[in-house]
């Protein structure tokens, strides 16, 4: 795959399964033995556990928006780079929810093969998130 068509996959993945909640499309994106080095703690491995974690986002986020800042691809690589929203009506990391519009930005690579996903590592702005909802001070 061209760079290119791997940064569309990714894009993909961001814009139709995050933003849109398309949970369908997750096996077509990610390959059967994707790994997510940032999973959380407890999660299934491979594609149910990223499943679950975009449950998870989307029922404490319902409104969540990934705006794609930055998006560079070498080789088999891409690198994306963005600005997260959305309002806390969900429990959140077993935290009630507090109504609360919380804004954070992060950083993800991915690796592919294939056409598909196969490594995820993330790093978000967990702090700033829990300062915005309250649960810190």
């Amino acid at each position: 795959m061209s760079e290119q068509e791997n940064k569309a996959v990714v894009k993909k993945l961001t814009e139709q399964v995050f933003n849109q909640g398309e949970l369908a499309l997750v096996p077509e994106l990610l390959s059967e033995g994707f790994v997510d080095h940032a999973a959380m703690p407890g999660a299934p491995p491979g594609i149910e556990g990223y499943q679950g974690f975009v449950t998870v986002v989307r029922t404490a986020f319902p409104d969540f928006h990934f705006t794609l800042e930055d998006m560079i691809a070498e080789d088999d690589k891409v690198v994306m780079r963005g600005k997260m929203s959305g309002t806390n009506s969900g429990p959140f990391m077993d935290m009630p929810a507090t109504n609360k519009k919380a804004n954070w930005t992060g950083t993800h690579t991915y690796r592919l093969a294939n056409g598909k996903i196969a490594e995820h590592w993330g790093n978000i702005d967990m702090l700033g998130i829990m300062k915005q909802l309250g649960h810190i001070p």
